[in-house]
């Protein structure tokens, strides 16, 4: 499993910015899938429309209807990444960067809900 540092590429997601006042392509998908309803835009895909209307993005580009496709929210993103200064990101790296947000994401909510149980019977235990 990749991290948030490590790229096929070689380039990290995090530290990639072409200066010091430039951001991240991390934080340009961050900003992207946290901004209106695109998150939720992405997890529907083709299938379902979320809600009536366009979602703008900051960076000024076009809207895109919210029943657009999954390929179609990465290419906006890419889009994102470009007017930010970061040409090396493509449509097939974005989708790689956001399942693995998402397996990371999984991964700890599981580990979460399931570590401590042990430990809280046992200080029960030694109450008594």
């Amino acid at each position: 499993m990749m991290t948030t540092n490590t790229k096929r590429n070689g380039i990290a997601w995090d530290s990639d910015a072409p200066n010091e006042e430039s951001v991240s392509s991390l934080d340009v998908l961050l900003e992207c899938l946290t901004e209106d309803n695109n998150y939720v835009r992405w997890r529907a895909g083709s299938q379902k429309k979320v809600s009536s209307g366009h979602v703008a993005h900051s960076t000024g580009t076009r809207s895109l209807p919210l029943t657009t496709s999954k390929e179609k929210v990465y290419h906006e993103i890419v889009k994102n990444l470009h007017a930010k200064g970061l040409h090396h990101r493509s449509s097939r790296e974005v989708r790689s960067k956001i399942n693995d947000l998402e397996r990371t994401y999984r991964s700890a909510r599981d580990w979460t809900n399931s570590t401590g149980e042990g430990i809280r019977d046992e200080d029960e235990e030694l109450e008594k």
